[in-house]
C-alpha cells in the first residue's frame, strides 16, 4: 500500500534556533493533508489466464485468454474454468 499526501497548508516557519523536532511549535493546520494518490483504490486492469475447458464468449480449452481481474477472480477461477 502506498498513499502520497500533500501538505494543504505551508509549513509554519521556525525561527533558526528552534528545534524542527518540537512539535508544540506547530499549529493544528501544520498536520492537515490532502491524498494525491492512493495505490489501493486503483484499478489493476486485465490478467491473462489459460483457459481449462471451454467458456462460451472466451476462449476455447488451452488458449490463454486476457480477461478483465473481476471476471478472473469471480467466475473463471473459483469454478476452475482456467488456471
Amino acid at each position: 500500500t502506498t498513499v502520497i499526501v500533500e501538505r494543504v497548508h505551508p509549513l509554519t516557519k521556525l525561527r533558526p534556533w528552534e528545534n524542527i523536532y518540537d512539535y508544540s511549535k506547530y499549529k493544528y493546520i501544520d498536520f492537515q493533508y490532502r491524498v494525491v494518490r492512493d495505490t489501493d483504490t486503483e484499478k489493476w486492469g486485465n490478467i491473462d489466464v489459460i483457459l481449462a475447458e471451454y467458456v462460451e464468449g472466451v476462449g476455447y480449452k488451452g488458449e490463454i485468454v486476457n480477461v478483465p481481474r473481476e471476471v478472473a477472480y469471480r467466475e473463471l477461477l473459483p469454478a476452475q474454468l482456467a488456471l
